[in-house]
């Protein structure tokens, strides 16, 4: 469902969602557009890690390495700045730019929410997106 969201983002944008070129500035711009994934997923994760910093006695066990930190781990430079989107809902806004007021834009930007949920448990299922309000 998440590679089926990114798509139809990006369909609807006219561009990538995420136009980055590497894993780590992926998880950057996922961060900033929407969070980051919840700890019980990086939990999980095989390579969390390699990305995130695990704190002790923090509300949020897990954080993000910063460009500099991540850079200095790897050897490789990355940028300070991303061009993301300040967030999922936003889609909104460059759909009214580009293609003016459509009818059910809200909810396919809510369907497109549903399927790029952070949390796999959460994340709407193949038969919840055929039942959604947008089919």
């Amino acid at each position: 469902m998440w590679s089926l969201g990114a798509v139809a983002a990006e369909l609807v944008l006219g561009t990538f969602l995420y136009g980055v070129d590497n894993e780590y500035d992926a998880l950057r711009a996922i961060a900033e557009t929407q969070g980051q994934p919840p700890d019980e997923v990086l939990d999980q994760g095989k390579c969390s890690l390699y990305y995130f910093q695990k704190r002790k006695k923090c509300l949020h066990r897990w954080r993000l390495m910063t460009p500099q930190v991540f850079g200095r781990q790897t050897g490789n430079h990355y940028k300070n700045q991303l061009d993301v989107l300040g967030c999922l809902k936003c889609i909104v806004d460059v759909m009214e730019k580009t293609y003016g007021v459509q009818q059910d834009q809200e909810v396919l930007i809510d369907l497109i929410i549903d399927m790029l949920n952070l949390d796999p448990k959460d994340r709407i299922s193949p038969q919840g997106a055929l039942d959604h309000l947008f089919f």
